[in-house]
């Protein structure tokens, strides 16, 4: 990922990691430059890797609760995204920004995305509402995930900067592969909004 000059520094030093140094503390002598710019741009590729490893690894965490409709893990999915973009230490900006990256590097035959309106309008009605056990599930499922991701974000020495990335990287994935015949990207979307709808209810 480039570094955006304009953008601040921030206070997360694992995120300095990934977002680059600061260039004025970088000190090097004549005739050294190249190489260290070389080393630079291999230790940011590494954390890149680190990242888009990280978003995979959140895939198959959420791919591996079996019980839950696909539905449901969407559902949850978002909520935690909308928790984690809130509390984000450098701001919702920044978060959108990495978040919206992950999903804008991915190489994918994104052949499941529904643009006509009609049909996007009759693929949301269709989709039932959850019932209470349901949405019971689906939020257990968020708040798991939530820790899921605490735990392993700290474990594996992942940067803020990092961690959204993978979420973007893994959410956009889950978009552009959510099944045709259940909807595609018009139920995955339909999801999303009943996950914002009920953020903005009980959020504190």
């Amino acid at each position: 990922m480039s570094n955006d000059p304009n953008r601040k520094i921030p206070t997360d030093p694992m995120a300095q990691k990934f977002l680059g140094p600061d260039p004025d503390k970088i000190r090097v002598m004549a005739g050294q430059r190249a190489n260290e710019q070389r080393r630079l741009a291999a230790h940011e590729q590494y954390l890149f890797a680190e990242a888009c490893e990280y978003g995979d690894d959140l895939i198959r965490y959420v791919m591996g609760h079996h019980r839950l409709q696909d539905v449901q893990r969407v559902w949850g999915f978002a909520l935690v995204v909308f928790c984690l973009r809130r509390d984000y230490p450098e701001g919702v900006t920044d978060f959108d920004e990495l978040f919206d990256k992950g999903g804008d590097d991915l190489e994918l035959h994104k052949k499941n995305i529904v643009k006509d309106p009609e049909r996007i309008k009759g693929i949301t009605a269709e989709l039932a509402p959850f019932t209470a056990e349901e949405q019971e599930a689906a939020a257990a499922f968020a708040e798991h995930m939530s820790k899921y991701i605490e735990a392993t974000k700290h474990r594996g020495g992942l940067s803020n900067a990092q961690a959204a990335y993978a979420l973007g990287r893994a959410f956009h994935n889950m978009r552009f592969g959510f099944p045709l015949e259940r909807g595609g990207t018009a139920a995955f979307d339909a999801c999303v909004t009943r996950a914002t709808a009920y953020f903005e209810r009980y959020k504190t």
